[in-house]
């Protein structure tokens, strides 16, 4: 996961429009009046925990190393199962991360967690003949 978290940022960082939130605002139509980039990759990861699923914000990826992002992300597991998070860790995301590929799942709908604008799903990886 470490090293997917980092690809995905510096990925974003060539297309900078999906690390972005929207704005609770909408227009006449009811549409999405506004989109914000940001700047730091804040990602809410999607943890299962023995309360269930939560989604944590790992802050900062873009300014950090892979080996950084796996210490961040096993302290914000750790944290989660033993119920020691903080409001703080779950503000400021920008994008979510969810996985099933660990349970080897392969199907599954992402929601997005408003105000983040995107989310993407990792099933699991598999050989097949072509």
């Amino acid at each position: 996961m470490p090293f997917f978290l980092k690809a995905l940022s510096l990925a974003m960082d060539e297309f900078p429009m999906m690390n972005t939130v929207v704005s609770p605002e909408l227009d006449s139509e009811g549409l999405i009046k506004e989109y914000v980039i940001k700047e730091s990759h804040n990602y809410a990861i999607a943890v299962d925990s023995r309360e269930g699923l939560t989604t944590p914000v790992l802050k900062g990826i873009n300014h950090k190393s892979i080996k950084q992002i796996n210490t961040d992300l096993k302290s914000l597991v750790r944290r989660t199962n033993d119920n020691q998070l903080t409001l703080d860790d779950f503000q400021d995301g920008t994008f979510s991360v969810s996985s099933v590929g660990n349970i080897g799942g392969r199907y599954f709908v992402p929601t997005i967690l408003r105000p983040q604008a995107a989310i993407i799903a990792i099933g699991r990886s598999r050989v097949l003949p072509r």
